[in-house]
């Protein structure tokens, strides 16, 4: 990478962890590095939710949905979101919705028997329209080893949703400032445990946190955002190439 963005007049970098990359470890000049986030559709995933999109799950009276979506590969860690889970007294009227698909998948709902919340998880597979699941959640989770800038995050927010998660990538920094406070390290499962009860618990946090990051993705993140920050730059690099 050092030898092939070397040359380059303005690497795009979409994430704060890579812009950090980018400089200390492929060794590119700061000066030419261009940051532009990742964007989101917020009147897309603004849009209201379908429960036919998701046939395996019908919600309970009463009961509070915590949700992720994500591919079902090792670095999302979706076993931790289980043992976390796990952590929930079974009494609590709460269940966990799971939609994506991939290798991991069997094993996930292998470990779910053996913690013994197979009754209160449900595995809905791939989903073609990520727009109609978001809404069906009520606390969206996400508790990856590894991230840089994840789009699932963006629609979350989008959603009008909170987020219990953790500290990796630039998971903290993409949210709110109210609920980037409330993100927890990547090994501390009962801090983010805790923090899902409290959310359980209190509708106006669950409400608050909601409004705020749908409100932060849609003035930072909005996908004319950053169509608008990639015209910027396709206009300056012609500009100096002598172009119009």
């Amino acid at each position: 990478r050092r030898l092939a963005l070397r040359r380059i007049r303005a690497p795009v970098v979409p994430s704060l962890t890579l812009l950090g990359i980018a400089r200390d470890v492929w060794r590119i000049e700061p000066e030419k590095i261009r940051y532009i986030p990742n964007g989101v559709d917020c009147n897309l995933f603004g849009s209201v939710g379908d429960p036919s999109a998701a046939p395996e799950f019908e919600r309970r009276p009463g009961e509070t949905i915590i949700g992720t979506l994500a591919p079902l590969r090792s670095e999302k860690n979706l076993y931790r979101l289980l043992r976390v889970f796990a952590r929930i007294p079974a009494s609590r009227q709460v269940r966990l919705l799971i939609a994506g698909d991939g290798a991991e998948r069997v094993g996930l709902e292998a470990e779910s028997g053996r913690l013994g919340i197979a009754d209160r998880v449900i595995f809905i597979g791939h989903v073609e329209q990520p727009e109609k699941i978001y809404p069906l959640m009520d606390i969206f989770a996400i508790t990856s080893d590894t991230e840089q800038m994840p789009n699932t995050l963006l629609q979350a927010m989008s959603a009008a949703l909170p987020v219990a998660g953790v500290d990796a990538g630039d998971i903290k920094a993409n949210l709110s400032p109210w609920n980037r406070e409330m993100v927890v390290a990547r090994e501390d499962e009962q801090g983010l445990a805790d923090f899902i009860i409290r959310l359980l618990d209190d509708g106006e946090l669950r409400a608050g946190l909601a409004a705020a990051n749908r409100s932060h993705v849609v003035e930072t993140y909005s996908a004319d955002t950053m169509f608008a920050a990639y015209g910027a730059l396709f206009d300056d690099l012609l500009v100096g190439a002598g172009r119009s």
